[in-house]
């Protein structure tokens, strides 16, 4: 067998403090925010690990990227798993391109949240 190294690349965190990140709600992505609510919510599947940078100021950890799982997390009251970049980038917006079963899916997740919530008003 032949020898493996393995490298640390980074450490994963968890926290449930919200206040202690800057996230830019300008580079959040509507369809994959709920793509990953769905997911979540009704699959039971984690979220993805958001990646940090401390700010300038140092009184912050900016999400750089996945702005998407961070507010997920939020909405469904999730603790976050992130971990500090050691390539900090500037922060970006993530694509989501969902095939025609992927949004099917979604589209009858959505529905029945809103049959459901219809349902307790009556």
């Amino acid at each position: 067998m032949a020898n493996v190294f393995l490298q640390e690349y980074a450490s994963i965190f968890t926290t449930m403090n919200y206040n202690i990140f800057k996230n830019f709600p300008k580079l959040e992505n509507p369809t994959r925010i709920n793509y990953l609510l769905v997911q979540a919510k009704y699959k039971n599947e984690p979220l993805p690990i958001i990646e940090v940078r401390t700010s300038k100021e140092h009184k912050k950890l900016e999400v750089i990227n996945d702005q998407d799982s961070f507010e997920v997390a939020k909405m469904l009251h999730r603790p976050i798993y992130f971990y500090r970049s050691p390539h900090p980038y500037e922060p970006r917006k993530r694509e989501l391109i969902l095939g025609d079963e992927s949004v099917l899916e979604l589209c009858s997740y959505m529905v029945a949240d809103i049959l459901e919530a219809e349902h307790k008003k009556e």
